[in-house]
């Protein structure tokens, strides 16, 4: 592993949906509460150029080896700069999931807060139903299917994240390889360099669908 994105949900804040309906002179007025949220702190390291020990798992490397042999790998400044760019990707992907499902969330439920005669009707029920209907039109269509529930809604956050965070490394686009480059025999001594693999693919593929597809996929719990 050459480089590594820690993503986290702590000290993220989600939005809330704080709604409260109050009887005034024989109607009822529904009002949601305004609304703060902030992003979680996400650290990334990458390997630095140089020569490390290693422990490679490729046969084709072990049987150039054997007993007794220490391996080490090279990362040139290229690989170096490339796994730094992969690891960009994740923070980036992070920032966007943030900025989907929680900032935009939150935007959504304060132009409904900042409404001063709130959503009123002869019944509770419909004064939270009129209420709710001017919120799903205030979220983005992404975002509407989802219950406006604190609770449930924090699930779902935590559930994009990890889809966000999974995406590229499921499908190898920042795996990296070894290629042998030499060994010496008295020494036993065996070094490999880090090349990109065939599924890598840092810089070709946008946040915002990595994004889309881990909010369309997150389960509802």
């Amino acid at each position: 592993m050459l480089g590594k994105t820690v993503a986290t949900t702590n000290g993220l804040m989600p939005p809330r949906f704080d709604i409260n309906v109050e009887g005034i002179e024989g109607q009822f007025v529904a009002r949601i509460k305004p609304t703060t949220t902030h992003d979680a702190l996400h650290e990334a390291v990458a390997t630095t150029p140089g020569f490390f020990e290693d422990q490679p798992v490729e046969a084709e490397i072990l049987k150039k080896g054997g007993p007794g042999y220490r391996y080490y790998l090279e990362v040139t400044e290229a690989i170096s700069a490339l796994v730094f760019q992969g690891e960009q990707e994740h923070l980036d992907d992070c920032l966007l999931a943030y900025e989907r499902v929680c900032a935009a969330a939150g935007d959504a439920i304060n132009v409904i807060a900042a409404k001063p005669d709130g959503f009123s009707a002869a019944s509770e029920a419909e004064a939270r139903s009129n209420l709710d209907a001017a919120l799903v039109e205030a979220l983005p269509a992404e975002l509407r299917r989802l219950p406006r529930d604190t609770g449930t809604y924090w699930n779902f956050v935590q559930a994009v994240f990890g889809k966000t965070m999974d995406y590229r490394d499921k499908r190898g686009h920042h795996t990296m390889a070894r290629k042998f480059q030499f060994k010496d025999k008295k020494t036993k001594q065996l070094v490999s360099e880090a090349v990109p693999s065939s599924t890598v693919s840092i810089g070709q593929l946008a946040s915002d669908v990595v994004v889309i597809d881990a909010i369309a996929s997150a389960e509802i719990i």
